[in-house]
């Protein structure tokens, strides 16, 4: 695996303490999800890519930003 996933908005301790009234319209609006996504996402992404089963993927992931 070459780079890195880029990831979006992440649940976790730090975010949780973003006040829903600032993270619905700006940020959760702007996730084609409509959602933040949980680390056992991320790190089921990343276990995908390193596996040898994954060699041909390429591209870019970034959190659903893009779709």
């Amino acid at each position: 695996m070459s780079g890195a996933p880029e990831r979006g908005l992440i649940t976790t301790e730090m975010t949780a303490a973003i006040p829903e009234k600032v993270l619905a319209p700006r940020i959760t609006a702007q996730i084609p999800a409509g959602r933040a996504g949980r680390p056992e996402e991320v790190a089921r992404v990343v276990h995908l890519l390193a596996a040898d089963a994954s060699s041909d993927i390429t591209g870019q992931f970034n959190g659903g930003m893009d779709m």
